[in-house]
């Protein structure tokens, strides 16, 4: 069965404490991640997250909020 993702909250980042537990879609999948950091610009928020590619090797990026989500929004 595909893994699929409760659709992203757009304000999620800005209510969750720093660290947290987050699903996001990076590398063309949704995967566990941790957010560090948040900003908000004109173009709306983006959280700082960090997390593993697809080689085990760690990321850390800059994502827009609707491609963060819950980390319970993770399915099998």
């Amino acid at each position: 069965m595909d893994k699929f993702v409760t659709p992203a909250d757009p304000e999620l980042i800005q209510r969750l404490p720093l660290p947290s537990h987050v699903t996001v879609f990076a590398g063309g999948k949704w995967r566990p991640a941790w957010l560090i950091a948040r900003v908000h610009d004109p173009d709306g928020w983006f959280g700082t997250v960090q997390f593993d590619d697809d080689e085990g090797t760690e990321v850390t990026t800059q994502l827009p909020a609707d491609q963060i989500a819950a980390p319970d929004s993770l399915s099998a």
